[in-house]
């Protein structure tokens, strides 16, 4: 009888501690205003979006008539010094999934122009600012500092403007690991 009344009240805290958890993710939405999805759904989800790059294809063209049919020419209003760009569809990609702790693992891929891409992935802590969590490493030798913000409509990814981020080393030249992600670009939860 005894294993019995512990077994049913174990029960019951696991479904109390459940409910608070999600409870508590949908205070920390207090102030927002959508209502396509509680914040736990946002914060577990995958975010796909589609981006026009493009490849240097030709880097002296003599002008812009130079540059192969379907190519850009990116340069000079006259048409002279710059080069042939191909355009490329690229996706950018964020995958989000909360701690029960309430930390947010994440996976982020980014485009940049010319191929290059950024890329990383840990788990970021929440913050004392409603819907943000902070991410910071120093793998690389250089401190990399992300904010993750789940806004009114999109998630949002950014480094501090401050100076005090140097991400470079997950990037390709051209790559700044930055981005905004619509919650309508939502492809798994």
């Amino acid at each position: 009888m005894r294993a019995g009344i512990i077994t049913k009240n174990l029960k019951m805290t696991l479904k109390t501690k459940n409910a608070l958890y999600v409870a508590a993710f949908a205070l920390a939405c207090s102030g927002c205003t959508t209502t396509a999805q509680p914040l736990i759904d946002h914060a577990n989800a995958t975010y796909s979006v589609p981006q026009e790059s493009g490849i240097i294809i030709d880097a002296n063209p003599s002008n812009a008539a130079d540059c192969p049919a379907g190519s850009n020419f990116s340069g000079n209003e006259d048409g002279t010094d710059g080069f042939c760009v191909e355009p490329v569809a690229v996706t950018d990609e964020l995958t989000l999934s909360t701690e029960p702790n309430g930390d947010l693992s994440f996976d982020v891929w980014v485009n940049a122009f010319n191929g290059h891409s950024c890329g990383t992935e840990g788990i970021a802590h929440k913050t004392d600012a409603p819907n943000v969590w902070y991410f910071e490493t120093s793998e690389y030798g250089a401190l990399c500092k992300l904010d993750i913000t789940i806004g009114e409509d999109s998630v949002g990814l950014s480094q501090p403007r401050d100076g005090s981020s140097n991400c470079s080393a997950y990037c390709g030249n051209r790559g700044y690991l930055s981005g905004s992600f619509p919650f309508s670009s939502l492809t798994t939860k």
